[in-house]
């Protein structure tokens, strides 16, 4: 059966919901720093589940016996927690900063 032909002529745009194909370049300060904040965002979240996982392996490597090992990957598990908490929390805050002056110039009605 399949999906029927469209045989008339569409109008300029049609093929997407709303008013994207009209944007022409209004929006790209906006975009940018809508891009920033999403990176930022991910990076937070990216940085401090690492940290989780660190300590994770930390207290089974303890109940094991092994993270004690000065030698493989213990150290570096041991060092990455005290690492990626402060960044995670700079992270964040960044993305808070970001994200009031968005909100600061959207409100203000520019994009400066």
């Amino acid at each position: 059966m399949g999906r029927p032909k469209h045989t008339g002529t569409r109008p300029s745009g049609a093929h997407y919901a709303g008013d994207v194909a009209d944007k022409t370049g209004a929006g790209d300060e906006r975009t940018r720093i809508d891009r920033i904040g999403r990176a930022l965002g991910l990076a937070a979240v990216s940085v401090a589940v690492l940290g989780v996982v660190c300590v994770l392996l930390e207290v089974f490597g303890s109940v094991s016996g092994a993270s004690n090992s000065k030698s493989g990957i213990w150290p570096t598990v041991n060092l990455l927690p005290l690492l990626a908490f402060p960044v995670a929390v700079l992270l964040i805050l960044a993305f808070l900063v970001i994200n009031i002056i968005r909100l600061t110039r959207q409100n203000r009605g520019g994009t400066r």
